[in-house]
């Protein structure tokens, strides 16, 4: 094949390649326009407000939870006290590392504090500080295999808290290889 057609079909697959980019940068950007900015709804909860406690030995954020669920709506606490907001767990994986992330919504951010518990061993339980990821917060941890004293199916949760918000995740499990 001549020089010059290679050099044209090669122009021709990186014309492409940039146009669609810039496609799917434009539709991305309409779709943040349209949903990304939505304003949280606020309506009475009855649930009391959830404290957490930190722990020695903290987990470090991800950047970019997987998958991640809906974003959670906070709920306002009777009596002038924080917003309920339940962490929404996008994703985990009881491999090695031990992988959780969870998707907070525009809580703003916080502390997150897992707990996982299983009948007859010590909790194992880490803390991570909530950041923005995009345009939601989130928090994610990477717990190593070594931090649980057996493998098998263990329950966790996870707690959030901020100056406004503060909530807890439905106890879900998790096989810990």
């Amino acid at each position: 094949m001549p020089r010059k057609t290679q050099i044209n079909k090669k122009r021709t697959r990186i014309i492409i390649i940039g146009s669609v980019v810039v496609i799917l940068a434009a539709l991305s950007f309409l779709v943040y326009r349209k949903y990304g900015d939505t304003k949280v709804s606020v309506s009475p909860s009855p649930a009391p407000t959830t404290q957490t406690t930190s722990s020695p030995g903290s987990a470090s954020a991800q950047e970019n939870p997987k998958d991640a669920t809906p974003t959670p709506v906070p709920t306002t606490q009777p009596g002038g006290g924080k917003q309920s907001l339940v962490p929404n767990i996008s994703n985990y994986n009881g491999g090695d590392p031990v992988t959780v992330n969870a998707v907070l919504g525009k809580s703003g951010a916080g502390t997150c504090t897992i707990t996982f518990s299983r009948a007859g061993q010590s909790d194992v339980v880490r803390s991570a500080q909530a950041g923005l990821v995009v345009n939601y917060y989130g928090c994610g941890f990477s717990v190593p295999r070594s931090a649980f004293p057996a493998g098998g199916n263990w329950s966790f949760k996870v707690k959030f808290e901020n100056s406004t918000y503060a909530g807890e995740s439905t106890p879900m499990t998790i096989d810990i290889k």
